[in-house]
């Protein structure tokens, strides 16, 4: 998230801080993650990412039927073979944006970018 700090000074009254907060703005990537293994950890990677930035599109890749702040896109369960080959070859059809970020159930946006605007 981008945290926008603002002084506000009102006449004979003492400055305060107000506090305007907002994703970063990420419309030309579609977030993927591909799992058969660690599905809650995913999901809750998604829930992660999606708490500081805003997708173009956002697609769980997964046997499994699941729910949540994305498009579940049903494939066959993924071996380590399986998913290597699906990532390098497969993926693309799904993909309708510029640019895509994978996340997986280990490695996914934590931080919040920020700046002060005066």
């Amino acid at each position: 998230m981008i945290e926008l700090i603002q002084v506000v000074r009102h006449a004979e009254a003492r400055p305060r801080l107000v506090a305007f907060t907002m994703k970063a703005d990420l419309r030309d990537f579609t977030l993927c993650a591909a799992d058969s293994a660690n599905i809650a950890l995913t999901v809750r990677a998604f829930n992660q990412t999606l708490e500081n930035c805003n997708f173009g599109n956002v697609l769980f890749f997964t046997h499994a039927a699941v729910e949540g702040p994305f498009r579940t896109v049903k494939i066959d369960k993924l071996t380590r073979q399986r998913y290597r080959h699906f990532r390098l070859k497969e993926v693309t059809t799904f993909i309708d944006t510029p640019f895509v970020l994978f996340i997986e159930w280990d490695g996914y946006v934590t931080g919040r970018p920020t700046f002060f605007h005066n």
